[in-house]
Formats: C-alpha cells, sequence, structure tokens
C-alpha cells in the first residue's frame, strides 16, 4: 500500500511539470501535493505520518519510489533558483521548506487539527498560505 500510494504520487506530482514558469510550477507542484494529500488521506497517512512504514524504509539503503518524488521536488526548485528566485538559498534548504510547508498544511487538515478554523474557510486559508510561500521568494526578479 505505501508504494502504491508513492507511485499514485509521483503521477500527481509529474501531471505539473509541462508549466514553464519554474514558480508557477513549483506553486502547482506544492498543490498538487495538497490535492493529492487530502484526497488519498489514507495513503498521505501511511506514506507521511505513520511510524510503521517509516521504520521499514530505514532498513532500506536505495529507495526508488521516495526518492524520485523528492528528487522531482529538488529539481523544480533547482530551476527556480537558476532563474533567480530564492536568492542565496540551497536546493535543500529551499525544497526541504516547501516540502515542510505543505506537508504541515496537509497533517493539520487529514489529522483534524484545524478545529479553530471554521470549515468554510480552511481552503481559503490553504490558497492564501500557499500564494504567501511562492509569491515571496527572497530575491525575487
Amino acid at each position: 500500500m505505501h508504494n502504491i500510494g508513492f507511485t499514485k504520487f509521483y503521477e500527481y506530482q509529474r501531471s505539473i511539470q509541462h508549466i514553464s514558469d519554474p514558480l508557477a510550477r513549483l506553486e502547482a507542484h506544492g498543490r498538487a501535493y495538497l490535492e493529492f494529500a487530502l484526497g488519498n488521506p489514507e495513503f498521505y497517512d501511511i506514506m507521511f505520518i505513520s511510524l510503521a512504514p517509516a521504520k521499514k524504509i530505514k532498513l532500506y539503503h536505495n529507495w526508488e519510489l521516495g526518492e524520485r518524488t523528492y528528487a522531482l521536488l529538488k529539481e523544480n526548485v533547482k530551476q527556480c533558483i537558476d532563474a533567480g528566485y530564492f536568492s542565496g538559498q540551497s536546493v535543500e534548504v529551499v525544497a526541504f521548506s516547501m516540502w515542510s510547508f505543505v506537508h504541515g498544511i496537509a497533517s493539520l487538515i487529514i489529522r483534524q487539527r484545524m478545529q479553530l478554523v471554521p470549515q468554510e474557510v480552511i481552503e481559503n486559508i490553504t490558497n492564501g498560505a500557499m500564494c504567501f510561500l511562492i509569491n515571496n521568494p527572497q530575491g525575487k526578479k
């Protein structure tokens, strides 16, 4: 089930690779992540929240399914940096920041930790958070 989830997740990520502007593609990448997570909470839980699969993955020295999804994010980030965005930042820092950001949003919603926020505004807040992250890159041209 874990590997099936990562295969589906990779397809979500690949579905936005046609976007030519790297910053727009990175935003779409984040939105694809959230769309996958919120549309497939059982897979997402197994892939990114439950400890049991993570413990088993530690036994592998090479885990292609997981590595290729992160590599695709890093490639999108690299293209943003090459285009002049995120000035002075490394690919690793920006990619980890992006992943942490969208993972936090997904986890809060999936684990029902948004009780203080009215249900009818969660989508607007999520969209606003993504716009905030993407539209404020250091060194934007």
